[in-house]
């Protein structure tokens, strides 16, 4: 197996991997958030996981690139001093291109996606969805690049 594209999904959203099937509680719901985000992948070809979701803290990272989260969240950030709870995970493929232009298809696929609020997130995610675009923008994807 040669995997040939690496991403990085930066997101608001909880999708602590658990493997929690079988209970109805927190660790079930962080599982179904993580499993509707390789599900979306699966639209276009098998995730390979490089690592499990975790946690990290970007202060004022967002402000230094030209992708960041919505409005929404850096209002919140900036007026509450709110330090968001971001989840980091990272992905390959085997075929290039697949999941477009700067992962433009996985992109457009997820955005607007229901996913389950409540967790361990601490942004306001209303509507309770992976957004990938607009002012409520919780969920930003890269393609790592050597560059």
């Amino acid at each position: 197996m040669e995997l040939k594209e690496f991403y990085i999904v930066l997101t608001l959203v909880d999708i602590t991997h658990t493997n929690e099937y079988r209970k109805n509680n927190k660790q079930r719901n962080q599982q179904r958030n993580y499993d509707t985000l390789m599900q979306t992948i699966g639209l276009f070809t098998q995730a390979i996981p490089v690592t499990e979701p975790f946690g990290v803290k970007l202060d004022g990272i967002h402000r230094k690139s030209d992708t960041d989260f919505g409005e929404k969240h850096r209002v919140i950030e900036e007026v509450f001093n709110v330090d968001h709870n971001i989840w980091l995970w990272q992905f390959a493929v085997e075929t290039e291109g697949v999941l477009g232009q700067n992962a433009g298809l996985l992109i457009d696929a997820l955005h607007n996606t229901p996913a389950i609020n409540g967790l361990e997130e601490n942004c306001l995610m209303e509507p309770s969805v992976f957004a990938t675009q607009g002012e409520n923008k919780n969920t930003l994807i890269f393609r790592a690049t050597s560059e």
